[in-house]
């Protein structure tokens, strides 16, 4: 008789401890989860802006492609890339040409941030995508854009002179309405 208690008490605390453990596990995986989340919220609006990302994050990623486009009345894009930029990347070594364009974007990204109300799209390599005013009220996206570029050019100017590098870009302005949608299922832009 006195072997049941025994057993009740080991059977009690077993139960106990294996409890405890799948308890520290849901919350280990709860809090990996959350986190695993939180990284794809971030993708997300890194990818596009604000006001779209709210949309997108109720729809799979897969039916991104399928929204109507949106129209923007008043926006301006800018369009920047660097001359000769092929000829420039089989001069000086990859790490350097790296350098250089971090700086370049760096530079770009403090004007862009600024001047405000501007969104950049993309950049790939040397070309770079922004989008000046669209979804937020901005009467004087080409204004902005205007001072933009300029700001661009005279950071290429100066990181030029400071290189001691021929380096000069190409910028183009577009002021006007503009339909814009999410192209794509794989790597959608």
């Amino acid at each position: 008789h006195t072997v049941c208690p025994i057993v009740m008490i080991i059977a009690s605390r077993h139960t106990l401890l294996e409890f405890l453990s799948r308890r520290s596990l849901v919350f280990t995986s709860d809090d990996r989860l959350s986190t695993e989340l939180d990284k794809n919220l971030d993708l997300i609006y890194s990818l596009v802006p604000p006001f779209l990302a709210k949309e997108l994050l109720l729809l799979p990623p897969k039916r991104w492609w399928r929204r109507q486009p949106d129209k923007f009345e008043n926006l301006s894009l800018v369009q920047m890339d660097i001359v000769g930029f092929t000829a420039l990347s089989s001069e000086i070594r990859a790490e350097e040409l790296i350098l250089l364009l971090n700086a370049i974007y760096t530079q770009i990204d403090r004007a862009s941030a600024h001047i405000g109300k501007i969104w950049k799209v993309e950049t790939i390599g040397d070309c770079l995508i922004a989008v000046v005013g669209g979804h937020e009220d901005c009467e004087d996206h080409a204004a902005r854009a205007l001072f933009f570029s300029c700001c661009i050019i005279k950071e290429v100017e100066s990181i030029a002179k400071k290189i001691r590098k021929p380096l000069s870009v190409r910028v183009g302005v577009h002021s006007g309405t503009t339909h814009a949608t999410v192209l794509g299922m794989t790597m959608p832009r």
